[in-house]
């Protein structure tokens, strides 16, 4: 990096210097041709770093520490990248809305990486060293192309019981831990190639027990039994509130309560007064 920074300043001062003498004779052509020279020199440099970060040589078994690392990596990244984009673009310095236009025009490349090597996964005295180490890497490129943590493709017991035990065909594979339909599909292929070729270069045979962990399909799920005398539906009311009996009582009342039998008490002269009325 410091053969990016400490130029890439000292350019930055020249190309300062010289546009406020752009009106000169001759300024503009030669700030043209620097600016040329320039942006090949620092692209030259540019490129292996974003190679370096693209595939890192660093591993750590600690969670907490890899996110950061993932984090600074990618600012780097993006940030070489869009400085890349606009250096290359010759002649844009040198006009404002070409300038603009090809800034608009950088689009950010993909970047990931994944230096979370999980917990220590060298076993005491495995049988086949090389091979799990073998496949180790395997699992390492493949979680690199499916930009997913390693653990999706092999966990650790994946690893030591495939370099143990030697599957060489599919069933024998589906038979290792962590080992079911879907990954064999994505990536039981590319180990098999692995062991069968290391099997093959040293005679040997696969090693897997008959009983050795048999995957059972599980069980789906299904319904409790239900007691046939218990019904699922709650036992009918006999008498809904609105279809219960109702007493004379109770019909006078709700008559006298209601709203049109006040209205009517209100409007019209008590029974009393008719009478008195009437004798009068």
């Amino acid at each position: 990096m410091e053969l990016l920074q400490k130029p890439g300043k000292q350019f930055i001062q020249w190309l300062i210097a010289q546009f406020s003498q752009i009106n000169e004779p001759g300024t503009r052509e030669m700030i043209a041709q620097k600016i040329k020279s320039g942006s090949a020199h620092f692209s030259a440099l540019i490129n292996p770093v974003l190679d370096l970060l693209h595939k890192p040589d660093l591993k750590t078994a600690n969670k907490a520490l890899a996110q950061p690392i993932h984090d600074s990596a990618r600012d780097l990244f993006n940030d070489l990248s869009f400085r890349l984009h606009m250096i290359s673009g010759n002649g844009v310095f040198m006009d404002t809305d070409a300038w603009y236009r090809h800034k608009s025009q950088f689009r950010q490349p993909p970047f990931y990486i994944n230096i979370y090597a999980g917990k220590n996964e060298d076993t005491d005295n495995p049988s086949h060293p090389e091979l799990q180490k073998a496949l180790r890497i395997l699992r390492d490129q493949l979680a690199d192309e499916k930009q997913v943590p390693i653990y999706m493709v092999a966990g650790k017991q994946t690893i030591v019981e495939m370099a143990e035990y030697l599957p060489t065909n599919e069933s024998e594979i589906m038979r290792i831990h962590g080992f079911g339909p879907a990954k064999m599909k994505m990536y039981g292929k590319q180990f098999l190639e692995v062991i069968n070729e290391y099997c093959d270069e040293f005679g040997l045979e696969s090693s897997i027990p008959d009983d050795f962990a048999v995957k059972k399909p599980k069980k789906a799920k299904t319904e409790k039994k239900q007691n046939p005398n218990i019904s699922k539906d709650p036992p009918e009311r006999k008498h809904s509130i609105s279809s219960a009996p109702v007493s004379p009582l109770q019909k006078l009342l709700r008559s006298a309560t209601s709203p049109s039998a006040r209205l009517k008490t209100i409007s019209s002269p008590s029974s009393k007064a008719v009478k008195s009325n009437r004798k009068t």
